[in-house]
């Protein structure tokens, strides 16, 4: 993946939409806010479909999930 754009447009494509972390400021760089007003079976197939562009999920020390 080029950039978090190309990330961004790539699930916009799959009908999922998310926002660039870094339109919230300069912490937000690297990541991405989805929402959670939707179904946990929707929830898991957007992440399904994160997983096919390239979504590169990683693992913080305190074991949560981040981008």
């Amino acid at each position: 993946m080029k950039s978090k754009n190309e990330f961004v447009e790539r699930l916009r494509q799959k009908k999922v939409i998310v926002t660039p972390g870094s339109a919230f400021g300069s912490r937000g760089q690297g990541h991405v806010r989805i929402s959670y007003a939707t179904s946990f079976d929707n929830l898991k197939h957007a992440f399904e479909l994160m997983k096919e562009c390239d979504f590169q999920f990683l693992r913080r020390e305190d074991g949560r999930g981040a981008l």
